[in-house]
């Protein structure tokens, strides 16, 4: 990276009520991560599926 560039910005989002209230956040303040990054392991709830539709958005 030069001197002038910024690194990335790389969220880990657990689904969970803090990693979205930290999205929510950021979304407010005008930030926006450059990575949102979210490991699947097969074994989260229906409903946690499906909200990763409206968090996407």
């Amino acid at each position: 990276m030069g001197i002038n560039t910024k690194p990335p910005l790389v969220v880990s989002y657990g689904m969970g009520v803090d990693s979205t209230a930290l999205l929510v956040e950021m979304h407010n303040r005008g930030i926006r991560p450059d990575l949102i990054l979210f490991a699947d392991v097969g074994s989260e709830k229906h409903s946690t599926y499906a909200y990763l539709d409206i968090i996407n958005a």
